[in-house]
């Protein structure tokens, strides 16, 4: 289950929703959970079909008071039944291909007069102000790059880094700052492997450098993709 907090927006009429998953998606459902307990359900699909990815627009507009959240919770048929699963005896992680899973509910909304609510870039910023300046651990800045055909997009991310706690890799995504952890970490001095736990599912990161060290760079896993990376250490 996916929850976005959503104090101080309005969902006008016609705010598009969309309920993004694939072959093996069963079902998917949008509620909107009030402060004083109430809920409501703003989009139901109770037999998803992947040719339903598509956009639903809300009928009526909907204000959502401080304190509200929405809740996207969807299952998976990855048995023999499902007629439309590529193939039931596959192991099914995140990825972008048709034949890979994901689970991503998108909501469009406008904000109230006065408010405006901080960027991802702007909140992976505090993020990073409040380590340096608090966290006895070592900080990295890592500039993820990625590449399809001749065009190139590089995120800035942050890196905590810390061995005994879990080393935590904030990532800025679809306007919001994903908070994954670096597990299954084994290396030397001349590279490591690690596993990136994610909101919606596992990436394989594979590292140059001793891990922790300043010099690190690597490639991340995602999907059919290679992402490559290079950190900076900013605090230790």
């Amino acid at each position: 289950m996916g929850e976005a907090g959503i104090a101080g927006r309005r969902l006008k009429k016609g705010t598009r929703i969309v309920a993004d998953m694939h072959y093996r998606g069963k079902d998917f459902t949008y509620t909107a959970v009030y402060p004083d307990g109430r809920s409501e359900t703003l989009l139901k699909l109770p037999a998803y079909d992947f040719n339903w990815q598509t956009v639903y627009e809300l009928a009526v507009p909907l204000e959502m008071p401080k304190g509200s959240r929405i809740d996207c919770v969807a299952h998976f048929d990855n048995s023999k039944d499902n007629p439309f699963n590529p193939d039931p005896t596959r192991d099914v992680t995140f990825g972008s291909e048709s034949f890979d899973e994901m689970m991503i509910g998108f909501v469009d909304y406008t904000v109230k007069d006065g408010l405006r609510p901080m960027t991802a870039e702007q909140r992976l910023e505090v993020i990073r102000a409040k380590l340096v300046a608090s966290d006895s651990n070592a900080v990295f800045a890592l500039a993820i790059t990625a590449s399809e055909g001749d065009q190139t997009e590089t995120i800035d991310t942050v890196l905590r880094f810390s061995p005994e706690e879990g080393s935590q890799w904030f990532v800025p995504v679809n306007g919001e700052v994903w908070e994954g952890t670096l597990v299954d970490i084994e290396g030397d001095a001349s590279g490591f492997t690690a596993t990136l736990k994610i909101p919606f599912g596992n990436m394989q990161v594979e590292g140059a450098g001793a891990f922790g060290g300043a010099d690190m760079s690597g490639t991340i896993k995602f999907g059919p993709q290679d992402l490559t990376f290079v950190a900076s250490l900013i605090s230790n």
